[in-house]
């Protein structure tokens, strides 16, 4: 048994905020938008799985839910599974989008920045 082994990280970037006690689930990401970074705020597509926000978009794409807390890799069939914060405090810095809008969209689902 190996005690001392040490798990592996893709992300470096702290994107949740432990000053109050974050709302964390895991989701199922819709399948071919690559790699999603740690921080990228997401919505929900038709087939209720995660997304990139886009908030130029028409439809689900343009309703933001949550926040990506760790990479996720959507290239494996099926999609995959993610962690997302959807109620809590974020970095700002840490965040792939903070403008104004997002940050606005986000407190609108109980994320604050």
């Amino acid at each position: 048994m190996e005690f001392n082994k040490k798990e592996t990280q893709t992300t470096t970037k702290q994107v949740v905020n432990h000053t109050y006690p974050p709302v964390i689930i895991s989701g199922t990401f819709a399948a071919g938008s690559g790699v999603i970074q740690a921080g990228t705020p997401v919505a929900k597509d038709a087939n209720k799985k995660y997304i990139p926000y886009d908030a130029q978009a028409e439809g689900s794409a343009s309703s933001v839910v949550g926040v990506v807390t760790k990479d996720v890799d959507t290239d494996a069939e099926g999609g995959a599974v993610g962690a997302v914060i959807r109620m809590g405090m974020v970095h700002a810095e840490a965040l792939t989008d903070n403008s104004p809008e997002t940050l606005e969209a986000l407190a609108a689902e109980k994320i604050f920045a």
